[in-house]
């Protein structure tokens, strides 16, 4: 207190002892620094240290011996201005002409007082535009005018908003260089996982277009963001395999942000002229394209012919390509049964050899690759999709289907009669639950089996098989009809057993007599034997009807003179022929009488020894005669046939 009785203040010079109480958001740390300089007035420090980019009001008290002293301002953290394209400490590399957007973000909000956007940089080397300039991102647009480095420099102030509050200063720097490439690279679009190491050496695909990217890169070997001002000369030395639509240029693929692009890679497209080979793609820079260079108003003396040809040798590139066909899976799709021992393989062709395998879903089946051919191994019954995706020629995967099914039934088509001697046909199919056909698997034919199972193994015997028709599920057996009798047939595949069948080998039909001799209006009867039993179902046709007819029972009729062929057939169900035979048959006029088997053996006493003769209609007289004082004759006519006989007994 005053001498006057006033009441007076004195500033403290120094408090930093005292106990001060301090109140703030729970992001923010603090601490009291004994040992730094208080600002203005100040007696004390207190230190805060904000963990996220906030504002929070921060109370500081103490309490007094006679009343509480208190005091409240407002403190807020941000992030710190950087660059965020490109990222912090990678340069913008930009051929004359060429631009792009750079980016730099956080840095102080708003909150904290009105932000002011200043830029610094060389003007004769870039020129640049303003197209975002607010927290938290702040996008500008550089353009390349002269070849030379600068710096791009971002500086962000603050007034504050509230008294006794400190403005805020920080700033961000991206350098840049415009420059002529140094260096060249071609390198054609491939999967990191690709087997082939060799950079200078790419697969593609024989069709379409073939993406190739071009990197150019400084004296420091740092890449161009930009160079689509540069003139090339593109050329491939096989144009029957590929070729390029614009012969001078480069493109630049860019990746779309709100409100600006970005650049990513330089590229060129090879069009590939549907023709497998080798061929080898070349790149050259040769200049600046003058009509980019115009349109900006920029003279280049930096791109002088001499300078030109002093870096001729760098930015040169080539690189070669292996068209090859794209991969196909052989057959696309497949059937196979669920057995553990059923193996099928499928043929991967054309492509780079170098494949990733993939079933989906992964319990149908697995696979195991012996170049050229993926084998099948079946899990579980379903459909699986198949995928072959090349690892070094891009583009879509070859695709194929699995259907791994129950086996319902093996069927066997054979024929249950066969002529002795004769070899014939049976065909085994393999058939699932829908009388769908199923592929007969393994790895290959020699390992395919099929065992055949007969009663009797001395009737039929297996001549060969053929297994061509397999992966159709069918497989052709060839037997041969050994010795006559019945026998039965059965065959199996992996643990499947097809019915049991009845096969019969019968002997080939023949006709009695061999030959046979009719006067016209003779009726004979031809025996046949052989053929199928019980019923051999045979029956009866003439080649000249005018000459003779033959009934079903065998019954021959001479009607005509003249000549004619009888045959005999063996015919089964569906008209099937078993067997036949023919023979020939004379008409003829009746000219004389013989006896054929003139000799007889001798009978007992009073027993008949049996002459047979065939005769004519209408009926003829035979007179017989016997020369012995022992024998005698007898004429017998069967009812079916009408005759006459004189019998006469005269001694000889």
């Amino acid at each position: 207190m005053s001498p006057e009785g006033k009441i007076e203040k004195f500033r403290m010079n120094d408090c930093q002892h005292l106990d001060f109480k301090i109140d703030i958001h729970e992001s923010f740390t603090f601490s009291m620094n004994s040992t730094a300089q208080p600002l203005g007035g100040a007696c004390a420090t207190v230190e805060l240290v904000g963990s996220i980019a906030m504002m929070s009001k921060v109370i500081v008290s103490y309490q007094a011996r006679i009343a509480q002293l208190k005091a409240t301002t407002a403190v807020a953290a941000y992030d710190p201005l950087e660059p965020l394209h490109p990222v912090q400490g990678k340069a913008v590399v930009l051929a004359l002409g060429t631009s792009r957007y750079i980016v730099f973000s956080n840095g102080p909000s708003n909150t904290l007082g009105h932000i002011h956007a200043i830029v610094s940089v060389n003007d004769k080397i870039i020129k640049y535009d303003s197209h975002i300039t607010h927290q938290p991102y702040y996008v500008y647009s550089v353009t390349c005018m002269k070849h030379g480095e600068t710096k791009f420099t971002l500086t962000l102030t603050t007034n504050p908003l509230i008294p006794n509050c400190k403005g805020i200063q920080v700033e961000s720097s991206i350098d840049i260089n415009c420059a002529y490439p140094s260096h060249m690279t071609l390198v054609t679009e491939r999967d990191a996982n690709c087997p082939a190491k060799n950079t200078e050496t790419t697969y593609s695909r024989f069709f379409g277009l073939v993406k190739m990217k071009v990197i150019l890169s400084d004296h420091i070997g740092r890449n161009f963001d930009n160079a689509t001002s540069l003139q090339f000369n593109w050329n491939v030395d096989r144009r029957e395999i590929a070729y390029f639509e614009e012969n001078s240029i480069v493109h630049l693929d860019e990746e779309e942000h709100e409100g600006y692009v970005l650049p990513l890679d330089h590229y060129k497209y090879i069009n590939m002229k549907n023709v497998s080979g080798t061929v080898v793609v070349s790149g050259r820079v040769i200049g600046y394209r003058k009509d980019v260079l115009d349109k900006l108003n920029i003279k280049s003396t930096v791109q002088s012919k001499d300078r030109t040809s002093e870096l001729a040798s760098l930015l040169e590139a080539s690189n070669v390509i292996n068209v090859v066909n794209q991969t196909i899976v052989e057959p696309q799709t497949i059937s196979v049964v669920n057995h553990p021992n059923n193996i099928i393989p499928l043929l991967i062709l054309n492509g780079s050899g170098h494949y990733e395998f993939d079933i989906k879903p992964k319990s149908v089946a697995t696979f195991e690759y012996e170049k050229p051919r993926l084998f099948i191994i079946p899990q579980l019954e379903g459909q699986g999709i198949l995928s072959v995706r090349d690892l070094c020629a891009p583009g879509a995967p070859a695709t194929a289907i699995i259907n791994v099914l129950k086996v319902a039934l093996l069927k066997v088509e054979i024929p249950d009669k066969v002529l002795l001697r004769d070899t014939f046909s049976a065909t085994v199919r393999l058939l699932d639950g829908n009388d769908r056909t199923l592929p007969f698997s393994s790895v290959d034919d020699s390992e395919l089996e099929v065992p055949v199972t007969f009663g009797n193994s001395d009737i039929l015997k297996v001549e060969s098989w053929d297994f061509s028709s397999r992966n159709k599920g069918i497989i052709h057996f060839k037997l041969r009809a050994a010795s006559l009798g019945e026998t039965t047939v059965a065959f199996k595949y992996l643990e499947i057993s097809s019915q049991i069948l009845n096969v019969q080998v019968f002997q080939a039909i023949k006709i009695e007599p061999p030959v046979l001799t009719l006067t016209v209006g003779a009726e004979v009867q031809v025996d046949v034997i052989g053929g199928p039993h019980p019923d051999p179902g045979i029956q009866f046709s003439v080649s000249e009807s005018q000459s003779i007819s033959v009934a079903p029972n065998g019954v021959v009729r001479g009607l005509q003179q003249g000549r004619s062929t009888l045959t005999a057939m063996a015919v089964g169900p569906h008209d099937q022929v078993y067997s036949k035979d023919s023979i020939e048959v004379r008409v003829v006029p009746l000219t004389g009488v013989r006896i054929h088997w003139t000799h007889k053996p001798p009978w007992s006493w009073e027993y008949d020894a049996s002459l047979g003769f065939r005769h004519p209609q209408p009926t003829h007289t035979f007179h017989f005669r016997v020369c012995h004082p022992f024998l005698d004759f007898q004429m017998e006519c069967f009812p079916i046939k009408r005759c006459t006989a004189e019998r006469r007994s005269t001694r000889c």
